[in-house]
């Protein structure tokens, strides 16, 4: 809970800017379930995914272009090949990433094809 009011404390908003499960997780990291259904984790997997990747980012300006397409695409878990530049971006772009916050938190993920009747995972059938 502390960490919470913290979090709210620096100006950031539960269930857009973080989740609560995932707080309260400490450093574990939120489950594969988890995942499909939390907009915010899933958004926040994929930036940390982005950066970890070292995937080259777009320019900032194509990527404020892109942010309400890329939302209106945010639960659909195919990648197309704007997928990595647009990620990437956010990985070093507050305000990108806060502008797809605002316009997916309320979004649950949906389930791919391949996914269906997966029960459990790694988190990255969400992904691909």
């Amino acid at each position: 809970m502390q960490d919470e009011e913290g979090l709210v404390a620096q100006g950031l908003l539960p269930d857009v800017d973080f989740c609560r499960h995932a707080v309260s997780l400490g450093d574990r990291l939120p489950s594969a379930a988890h995942l499909r259904t939390c907009a915010v984790c899933l958004r926040r997997w994929r930036v940390t995914e982005a950066a970890l990747q070292g995937w080259q980012p777009m320019t900032h300006r194509r990527a404020a272009a892109r942010v309400r397409r890329m939302a209106e695409s945010f639960t659909v878990p195919e990648r197309d090949e704007l997928y990595r530049a647009f990620y990437a971006h956010l990985a070093e772009c507050r305000r990108c990433e806060s502008a797809l916050a605002v316009l997916t938190f309320d979004m649950e993920p949906r389930r791919g094809p391949r996914e269906k009747g997966r029960a459990r995972g790694s988190g990255l059938a969400v992904m691909q």
